[in-house]
Order: C-alpha cells, then structure tokens, then sequence
C-alpha cells in the first residue's frame, strides 16, 4: 500500500529504495507518493540554517552526490560549514554536536557562534593531522596561538584548546616564564628549551604555547 508525505519548502527527506538498496535525498517543497519498495527513513526534517557569525561541522560528509546512485562518504572526516544558503543533509551525514537530529528536528546544539578573540587575546590551537596551514606545515599534535583582536574562522584540521587571556604586569613587578621546547618569545628572542627569563614591560601580555609561567618578583 502506497504512503503520501509531504514536504515542506525548507524542508527534506530520505528514502530508503529496497530494490536498489540505495537511500536518496528529496528536498521540498514536494509531494512525495512511496512505492511499495520505498520508505522514508530520514524527515521531513528541517534544512541546515547557520547565521551569520557561526558555524557547523559535517561528520562523514558526502563527496559528490548523484540521485538515485551509489555515493560515497568520506568516512571519518569532517567539513565546516559556515552562514550560507539553508541545506540538507546527504544520506550517511550527521551533525557534530546535535547526535539525535533525525529522530528529532532539533539542531541548535550543532550551530556554535564563531570565536571572537580580543585584542591582547590569542587563541590556542592543535593540529590533528599533518596538514598545510597556508605555507606552513603542520604536524599532528602541534600546537600554536594566533594573537587577535581576530574573527577565528575553525578548520577540519584544527581543534581549538583555549582562548588565552592577559596577564597584566603592573609597575614593579615582572613575570617568570620558562620554555618546556625551543622557541622566540614575543618580543622576537629565540629560547632554548628549559631556559627561564623576566618579562618586566608593564601591561598586558601571556605566554606562547611553548612557555609556562614560573610566578611572580615584586620588582624587575
């Protein structure tokens, strides 16, 4: 016996062929008449909508999709999506943050705001795989910050550590740091690994991803 659904604009489902054993996508809005050798297995569900300012990330996004083929997921990847055009999810794809969408319409867990890092700020980074950050090689497990004021903008590539935010150095008194790897500090001087120095400008300022603070003197 045939089954009518109905799907609204901004809307989709997925549909399970038992003769082709293949899951196809259908967007709305559309009226949609089930074979017997069909069933909705997905939705209708909302589309994808990211506002501006955040984002999303795609678990096993799917590579290039054909309707009414055989498609493959790139299984264990991730892609970031940020504000654009509403969207489905191809069948195979699921939504980091948000497990249950597909059993529920509710998404919001999976819409993250972009990180604002403030001036005298930085964002601290590691590299999961080995990958080009630009010109920059990046090995698996590598950490780095970037120093804002800055709209940091995630990759696939990239998981974020913290948000580090200021010390601030008063007149009179210094910071000391010590370098866990070789490193050049901010103010340009290269480190060895172990080696302890004063920072004493007055102001704000905290350590890179190599450097620890040791405590403080009460005079510089």
């Amino acid at each position: 016996m045939s089954s009518v659904i109905g799907i609204a604009p901004f809307q989709f489902v997925h549909i399970f062929d038992s003769n082709t054993n293949i899951t196809r996508l259908l967007n709305g809005p559309k009226r949609l008449v089930l074979q017997n050798h069909e069933k909705s297995v997905m939705g209708p569900l909302p589309m994808i909508i990211i506002p501006p300012g955040h984002y999303c990330m795609i678990k096993d996004p799917m590579s290039q999709y054909e309707d009414g083929k055989s498609c493959e997921l790139r299984m264990g990847q991730t892609d970031v999506r940020f504000h654009q055009e509403p969207f489905p999810l191809y069948p195979g794809e699921s939504l980091v943050g948000a497990p249950d969408f597909g059993q529920s319409a509710d998404y919001k867990a999976a819409i993250i705001q972009l990180p604002v890092i403030k001036a005298n700020h930085a964002i601290r980074l590691r590299a999961l795989v080995d990958h080009m950050d630009g010109e920059i090689h990046r090995r698996e497990e590598e950490m780095w910050q970037i120093e804002g004021p800055l709209l940091y903008h995630p990759t696939p590539n990239v998981t974020i550590i913290d948000i580090i935010k200021p010390v601030i150095i008063r007149p009179g008194e210094a910071l000391k740091m010590r370098a866990i790897q070789d490193t050049t500090d901010r103010c340009g001087r290269k480190r060895v690994t172990g080696e302890e120095w004063m920072v004493c400008q007055p102001g704000p300022t905290y350590g890179r991803c190599e450097e620890v603070r040791m405590g403080w003197s009460v005079w510089c």
